[in-house]
């Protein structure tokens, strides 16, 4: 796979000989439900307005997420900032290199601890996130609801012993990670993967089967809901309009907005 990886990966702004610990925990956390190429223009302007932790601690809450607007999932800005300030005040600056200590940051889950761990500072931790979950799903042709607690286990345990056997061998685990998650996203595609270029195609059990879009399975998603807001203008005589801070939690939290609500 790291053979693969070096051959075909895409030029992204955060990979490079140097692999910046800030940079690739911003990058990562942009990364969360959102695609490389709506991620990429944003991480650019954000690591310019903010260079280093230091730079983004000492930032405006608004600031922040007036540089984060239009990317959406706004709890992930305020996370980092928050971050931020611990990576400040309790680290030195530094990203935290160890597992306990980096997961104790506001909005770092157990896949942007990996991805951040095993890129930055190559240590052997395994990232699941959903192009390796498709990945893996077909290679061992995992029939169960890839969404449920169990299976991802098992994923997991799947992930852990790639991993490892990869490591043993001499691969650097954050390119080995890369890798996996490079191939779900350009080769190993939800739908039409182009299984012919696959470097696993001899180890993959789904195309054995001839059925690779059948993986993994997941429970249909319920509709999303539609809500109509009805929103007042306030206007003063100076020609100013009221607004106001929507609460943190909740969709579009921590944003400003003209006073109103959901019409039933």
């Amino acid at each position: 796979m790291p053979p693969w990886y070096a051959e075909h990966r895409r030029e992204m702004p955060w990979r490079g000989a140097a692999t910046e610990p800030y940079r690739i925990w911003v990058a990562e956390v942009m990364l969360q439900q959102t695609r490389v190429d709506q991620v990429t223009p944003y991480f650019r302007r954000f690591v310019k307005a903010f260079p280093t932790a230091e730079a983004l601690a000492d930032a405006e809450r608004d600031d922040v997420l007036m540089r984060w607007e239009g990317l959406g999932y706004y709890a992930r800005a305020r996370h980092l900032h928050e971050a931020a300030q611990i990576v400040v005040d309790e680290h030195g600056g530094a990203v935290p290199d160890t597992w306990d200590a980096i997961r104790e940051l506001p909005g770092v889950g157990p896949y942007t601890a990996a991805a951040v761990l095993s890129i930055a500072y190559g240590k052997p931790h395994a990232v699941l996130d959903g192009n390796v979950v498709r990945l893996l799903t077909r290679i061992f042709t995992v029939a169960d609801d890839a969404t449920k607690t169990r299976t991802r286990r098992r994923l997991r345990t799947a992930a852990d012993q790639l991993l490892d056997h990869a490591h043993e061998t001499g691969a650097d685990p954050g390119d080995f990670n890369q890798a996996l998650m490079e191939l779900g996203a350009t080769v190993c595609t939800p739908t039409a993967p182009d299984c012919p270029i696959c470097p696993l195609q001899c180890a993959c059990a789904a195309y054995d089967e001839g059925a690779p879009e059948a993986y993994p399975q997941k429970k249909k998603k319920p509709p999303r809901p539609h809500h109509d807001v009805a929103v007042g203008l306030l206007e003063n005589e100076a020609g100013e309009l009221f607004i106001q801070r929507r609460p943190d939690d909740g969709l579009l939290g921590g944003l400003w907005e003209f006073p109103g609500g959901k019409t039933e």
